[in-house]
């Protein structure tokens, strides 16, 4: 189970610390504005030897009528058909639903 949240920019590509962190899945990154670097984002962790089974889910138009979950793994992230603005969420949580009642 993750120990730990590190929110961020999508700018920047995702820092060592938070890479390190996803590899030993002691973390779970929420990463925000990043839905046009993706691909890249998706890249940079699979190439520092993340897990690519490790969850992620993008929240697309989160808090609104139209908010929308794509639940999937690292591997298959880059081909989701997401939208900004859009949470990327990557760790162990992403994998739960959290939207309803236990």
């Amino acid at each position: 189970m993750s120990t730990a949240v590190h929110v961020s920019s999508g700018h920047d590509g995702l820092q060592e610390h938070v890479l390190a962190g996803l590899r030993d899945r002691a973390l779970t990154a929420v990463i925000l504005m990043g839905v046009a670097r993706l691909d890249s984002l998706v890249g940079q962790a699979l190439a520092a030897g993340v897990d690519p089974d490790t969850p992620v889910a993008i929240i697309e138009s989160g808090s609104t009528p139209r908010q929308r979950t794509v639940r999937t793994v690292l591997r298959d992230a880059s081909g989701s058909a997401v939208c900004a603005p859009a949470t990327i969420v990557i760790g162990e949580l992403a994998g739960y639903d959290l939207s309803g009642p236990p």
